[in-house]
């Protein structure tokens, strides 16, 4: 009997543990193929792809970028830099990532000195309780309109630029694809980025200003 109880424990025990070994390879066999289907893991292949192969393989990731939010279109843009270095596509992400980060350096000092003048203007109007205002001044007369101010890239690659018209805060920034333009009807000043650093131009009414391959920003 004892003997019999024992070859029943020890089948028992040998039954839980190949069960465990079971639970043991699928669950490596779950964590590979998960692996396998994040399109975000890095693959030693890709750095052995040529530069054209690479080029192909980032333009497949970049479809439907433009639909994405911008936090979105940052990831992907990362992703495809850390995934294809080699390609043409990398580098332009590269440009505009480094781009963006500039604005928003600028951005943080622009919100402390926008505070500062609204500050500012609360406790003048609190003091001057009985403001004149020169309403004629916002009035727009029929045939008065003058051709807008104009921005334009002739670069080869998207230019991001903010803008700030009369009484305005800097806004953007804003995306400016190769050979299109952005119009203002009103005098509004742009900043951008070249190899020099940031650029302020000021445009009035009928003025134009032209991007190109030149005057903006490059990675080197």
């Amino acid at each position: 009997m004892n003997k019999i109880t024992g070859i029943f424990s020890a089948n028992r025990i040998a039954s839980r543990t190949f069960a465990l070994g079971l639970v043991v390879y699928f669950s490596a066999m779950t964590l590979t193929a998960s692996a396998q289907n994040d399109p975000f893991r890095a693959g030693d292949d890709q750095q052995e792809l040529s530069p054209q192969q690479q080029e192909a393989d980032a333009q497949e990731l970049l479809k439907g970028v433009e639909k994405l939010v911008l936090s979105q279109q940052k990831r992907v843009a990362k992703e495809v830099i850390r995934k294809y270095p080699k390609s043409e596509s990398a580098k332009i992400a590269e440009l505009i990532l480094e781009e963006y980060r500039r604005f928003d350096q600028l951005k943080e000092a622009d919100e402390a000195a926008e505070a500062a003048w609204k500050n500012e203007v609360r406790n003048y109007w609190f003091v001057e309780r009985n403001p004149v205002h020169n309403t004629s001044y916002f009035t727009l007369l029929e045939g008065t309109q003058l051709s807008p101010a104009q921005i334009i890239n002739q670069a080869k690659t998207p230019v991001l630029y903010e803008m700030k018209g009369p009484s305005m805060p800097w806004n953007g920034p804003y995306r400016l694809r190769p050979n299109e333009s952005h119009d203002f009807n009103y005098p509004v000043q742009i900043r951008f980025f070249s190899d020099q650093g940031v650029v302020v131009k000021h445009l009035a009414h009928g003025q134009t200003l032209q991007l190109n391959n030149n005057n903006t920003l490059h990675i080197k």
